[in-house]
């Protein structure tokens, strides 16, 4: 039926307002979907302000807009197994030619081929549970990559909240959702640019924390003071879940004594930091994932020039990992 793949054209471009305009034209008055209909149509409208007005955020908005893209689907479906809702006009409408037409498809059937069946349709289901989206076995390997390449998203998503706001938190967007593969993989390419969006925020807020983070240190000391335990613990789950990245440690001496004395004492310092990321033993750090460099004399940018020690400490900056491939 051209009206129903029509509706179900518009509402998978996300043209919400335009399938449902379409579906009510083309129904009969007392058809029982048509409640269905407006009442997606008015919570179509009152997201569309809630957005404009930055109500909601983007991700929450994505989120909606799938649910009421669902909505206009399961409808069509209806439509499409109880043509009599459909309004009749044209030719269509005459007895004969619908005769013939029944008489054409019988013979071209007998004769010719049998019609093909259409493929089956494929359910994404969300686990919240294992906070995984699971397709069946109808999906084909173009399908399966996909959903395997958001729930490695949702992880990292997950893992850089937990670094950053000290405790997991979980997301359940749908249930089940069961549709033919184009409308799924609209469906998984939705929800993978929001999550990569809200990564790349996460992320800038993580670098800007940990990139103005140092240790401090009583003079000739190297040992970590405990103090800064927890916040060392947070930037190796960032670099675990940020494998992207590498990171440079940093340590500094003041200039009371021989220059070669401090600057053993500033590596020292470096060094035992990098020791300790690497015993904490997280998949994904290794000693390529640390540079050392030691400085003597030097004040941090970020501190003032009279806070006591401020030349004797460790900071960190994030660099590129040049050899990351995240194909591999």
């Amino acid at each position: 039926m051209k009206t129903v793949e029509k509706i179900r054209g518009l509402a998978l471009s996300g043209d919400v307002n335009g399938a449902i305009s379409f579906a009510l034209e083309s129904i009969r008055n007392d058809a029982p979907i048509k409640e269905d209909l407006l009442g997606i149509r008015e919570k179509f409208k009152s997201l569309k302000r809630k957005r404009e007005r930055e109500e909601v955020s983007e991700m929450i908005y994505s989120q909606e807009l799938s649910e009421l893209m669902g909505g206009v689907l399961a409808i069509t479906r209806v439509m499409r197994k109880d043509p009599k809702m459909m309004k009749q006009t044209g030719i269509f409408t005459k007895w004969w030619f619908r005769l013939s037409l029944l008489l054409l498809l019988f013979f071209a059937y007998k004769y010719f081929t049998k019609p093909v069946p259409p493929p089956p349709d494929i359910v994404l289901s969300f686990h919240p549970e294992k906070q995984i989206f699971q397709v069946d076995e109808n999906a084909d390997e173009e399908l399966i990559d996909l959903t395997n390449s958001l729930n490695g998203l949702l992880q990292k998503k997950s893992g850089l909240r937990k670094v950053l706001e000290g405790e997991q938190q979980y997301d359940v967007p749908m249930v089940r959702f069961e549709e033919n593969k184009s409308a799924i993989m609209h469906t998984l390419y939705v929800w993978k640019n929001v999550y990569q969006k809200e990564i790349d925020l996460l992320e800038q807020e993580a670098l800007q924390n940990f990139s103005e983070f140092a240790v401090y240190y009583d003079s000739k000391v190297y040992d970590i003071p405990e103090i800064d335990i927890p916040t060392l613990q947070k930037i190796a789950q960032f670099l675990h879940h940020a494998p992207n990245l590498n990171l440079k440690i940093i340590g500094y001496a003041d200039g009371v004594g021989t220059y070669s004395d401090n600057e053993t004492l500033a590596c020292d310092r470096a060094n035992t930091v990098k020791d300790y990321l690497l015993g904490l033993n997280l998949s994904g750090l290794n000693k390529n994932t640390f540079i050392i460099e030691c400085k003597v004399n030097e004040i941090r940018k970020y501190d003032v020039p009279s806070k006591s020690g401020s030349k004797r400490r460790v900071e960190f900056e994030f660099v590129q990992n040049t050899d990351y491939n995240p194909g591999a």
